[in-house]
């Protein structure tokens, strides 16, 4: 499974190694260079078998029933549709939040005993942990997690820990190496691309699909302002030392311009998805096309060199996408990659 995931992205970071299987000695040199816990899983209709390499290399394996967990959890894209539940709209109300809480709070316990209690042992308490999900535990919320500890008090995942998503560990120990290696120059705030955006009810299109799959007509949507997101950018920006983006400026040939030589990217902003993918809202004139103005897709960031060390995605929906075998969520973030 992991020779599988790999192959693809390891041919576009240029690896003469592709072809060949990963290892546990692998795994376990990159757990120490890293100084983190990996934590691998795999799913097939019946278990959930769970790989943990910690800090210190050394390996420790963990299989579940899929039928004996709690709430005979079979189907575990029934529990992800409790916590995020689907939205046509990026302005659409909140869902209700109240009558729904406790359900939430059931399903990320549930997760939590499934995936995390059988290896909490093996995790570094207040360490950086890194996951690995297959399939559809891609769409896990990690951080979310919730257990109760010893006092019944209840905590959240990343009250404990330092938490990170991998797509592969070849990848990782690939991007790792290389970011020792080489001998680019330090981050520059100066370089900074930041994105705060609308400031405004902001009109834009969305798709309709036919029974056929073809687009049969566009709807029209309005995303709501988002003045948060502008403070955000500006204060962002002001770290930096950069000029953020901002209203009627963060359009999507400013951003395409700037992605190319910014050191660090952090985008404030609508997400959602549509027939067509993920998409990050911007200026723009309002058409109904695939690759309107207004939207930044992830093959127009994946059209570009980049050389960001850093990207931060402050919007809904980024972490979304469709799932592909072997790959996990093929979403906006993964673009950046």
């Amino acid at each position: 499974a992991e020779r599988s995931r790999s192959s693809a992205l390891m041919e576009l970071v240029g690896s003469s190694e592709s072809d060949s299987a990963w290892t546990y000695r692998q795994s376990s040199e990159l757990a120490k260079s890293l100084n983190a816990d990996l934590v691998y899983y795999y799913q097939d209709p019946q278990w959930l078998y769970i790989w943990v390499i910690d800090r210190k290399g050394a390996i420790h394996f963990n299989q579940q029933s899929l039928f004996l967990v709690h709430h005979n959890i079979t189907d575990m894209g029934a529990l992800f549709d409790q916590i995020t539940p689907e939205q046509s709209s990026v302005d659409r109300e909140r869902f209700q939040a109240l009558e729904s809480a406790n359900l939430r709070h059931c399903s990320l316990v549930d997760l939590s005993k499934l995936l995390i209690a059988p290896i909490r042992r093996h995790l570094t308490l207040n360490g950086r942990v890194v996951f690995f999900p297959h399939n559809e535990l891609a769409l896990t919320p990690f951080a979310a997690l919730q257990f109760e500890d010893d006092v019944g008090q209840t905590r959240w995942l990343v009250e404990d820990y330092t938490i990170q998503i991998g797509v592969t560990m070849r990848l990782m120990d690939s991007a790792h190496r290389s970011s020792e290696s080489s001998d680019c120059e330090a981050l520059k705030g100066k370089d900074g691309l930041v994105v705060g955006y609308p400031d405004k009810l902001t009109a834009f299109l969305t798709p309709q699909l036919a029974t056929d799959g073809t687009v049969h007509g566009w709807t029209p949507e309005r995303a709501c302002a988002l003045p948060n997101a502008i403070a955000e950018a500006r204060d962002v920006a002001n770290l930096l030392g950069c000029t953020p983006l901002l209203s009627e400026s963060a359009t999507k040939k400013a951003v395409l311009k700037q992605l190319q030589s910014a050191s660090i990217v952090h985008l404030a902003t609508h997400g959602d998805v549509d027939c067509f993918g993920p998409r990050l809202l911007l200026h723009g004139k309002v058409e109904g096309s695939a690759d309107s103005e207004q939207f930044l897709r992830p093959q127009d960031v994946m059209s570009k060199p980049l050389r960001a060390r850093f990207v931060g995605l402050a919007a809904c929906n980024s972490g979304r996408g469709e799932m592909s075998a072997g790959e996990g969520v093929m979403g906006m973030a993964r673009a950046f990659i």
